[in-house]
């Protein structure tokens, strides 16, 4: 069955590259308050009835209790948005892994930037580019083509093997794999996700903080004092990123907007601290660093968090089923994957609110040149592509035999 399986997937990579230049082809941008899922969803919806499977597509809000939930993140289009879930069915009426993977893309950002059409998933040079080739429609179409080759070579798995295509996962939403995990349960998550193998979800989130001038009238020497505000700011996040088990990595100053705002420090916060504590020791930061700032006539604002908070986790140490996907991985490549988180991701989801047992499986995209998730000229390396839907499906029949 093993070489059945792998044969079929070689011989067939053609069609599944099509099926993700399809997907890619589909705008499902992320605008925050709404988003374009929908349409990527009723795509993938007809290319699972065709081979036979049970399709549910739900809204998160629909889901019983989930508006309710702490995790829950209002304004995000919840109740319009849609996830999809098709079931491969086993020998047992008993959902055992879902393969999750979410629809929407990043925003295109500048088109100038690009140098090939952000939605023609073009293949060239062995690359297929396009928003969201590389995050995260090649997650749905690895778990698409994973079960269209099983199925077609006759294998059956003893649990149901769920694939789930979920909503509203750019800019720190969640709601979508929320909805995923309260109205399927299931023993294992493989999110379809991040640069590798990851056991380990980073907690943390994005942040801002305003700065302000005291100031009536600001004159060109008053750069220098909002220049010194700044870097007293920035000093204070460089001693959090050296606490053990966090990480801080800016990501953009700005300057005045007018009035009395002068500066923006943005920055990803990564932490195995709760939200309770982060928010305590950013708290800290702000009461360190205003005397300093007064002094320069310069005040803060409190840290502002601009996504959900996402909880730190872990997949359990004991799992089976986490233990099957490394043996793999270095079987296929010679070394054992770290399983470190490589960012913010809904592994942090799937882990609190689904299953201990669960864990990412990604991979590398772009290259050295760019290229990569929310860059421009995303695009994905189709050879390693098709490798990894290979591991992906030995994973799932070593897991799942009857």
């Amino acid at each position: 069955m093993k070489k059945k399986v792998l044969a079929y997937i070689e011989e067939n990579q053609q069609e599944i590259l099509h099926q993700l230049a399809k997907l890619v082809q589909i705008d499902t941008q992320n605008f925050r308050t709404h988003g374009n899922e929908n349409k990527g969803q009723d795509y993938l919806e007809g290319i699972c009835r065709e081979l036979g499977l049970s399709v549910d597509r739900f809204t998160p809000a629909s889901v019983p209790g989930l508006t309710d939930s702490p995790d829950y993140w209002a304004g995000r289009g919840a109740d319009q948005r849609e996830n999809l879930v098709a079931v491969f069915p086993g020998q047992q009426d008993e959902n055992g892994i879902m393969l999750a993977a979410h629809m929407d893309t990043e925003t295109v950002g500048a088109l100038a930037e690009w140098s090939v059409d952000p939605f023609s998933g073009l293949i060239r040079d062995g690359k297929l580019y396009g928003r969201g080739s590389g995050d995260d429609k090649f997650g749905i179409i690895m778990a698409w083509a994973v079960i269209k080759a099983l199925q077609a070579c006759g294998f059956t798995p003893d649990k149901n093997i769920l694939l789930g295509s979920y909503c509203d996962e750019e800019g720190g939403g969640g709601n979508g794999a929320l909805g995923l995990c309260m109205k399927y349960p299931c023993e294992t998550y493989v999110n379809l996700d991040g640069a590798e193998f990851e056991s380990v979800a980073s907690g943390g989130g994005c942040y801002a903080i305003d700065i302000w001038s005291t100031k009536k009238d600001l004159s060109v020497a008053s750069v220098f004092d909002i220049y010194d505000g700044v870097c007293t700011l920035v000093e204070e996040l460089k001693e959090l990123d050296c606490r053990p088990g966090t990480s801080v990595r800016l990501s953009g100053f700005s300057g005045g907007e007018g009035g009395e705002k002068v500066g923006k420090v943005k920055f990803a916060l990564y932490t195995d601290m709760t939200k309770e504590e982060a928010a305590m020791e950013l708290s800290l930061i702000r009461e360190r660093v205003l005397p300093k700032l007064n002094e320069w006539q310069l005040g803060c604002s409190e840290f502002l968090l601009r996504t959900r908070f996402f909880h730190y986790g872990k997949t359990r140490t004991d799992s089976r089923e986490a233990e099957i996907m490394r043996d793999i991985l270095q079987e296929a490549e010679g070394k054992q994957p770290t399983g470190a988180s490589t960012g913010l991701t809904d592994l942090s989801i799937f882990l609190h609110w689904g299953s201990d047992n669960s864990f990412n499986l990604g991979m590398e995209t772009g290259s050295a040149q760019g290229g990569g998730p929310h860059q421009v000229n995303e695009h994905i390396v189709c050879e390693n592509l098709i490798k990894r839907i290979k591991q992906l499906a030995l994973f799932v029949m070593r897991t799942s035999k009857v």
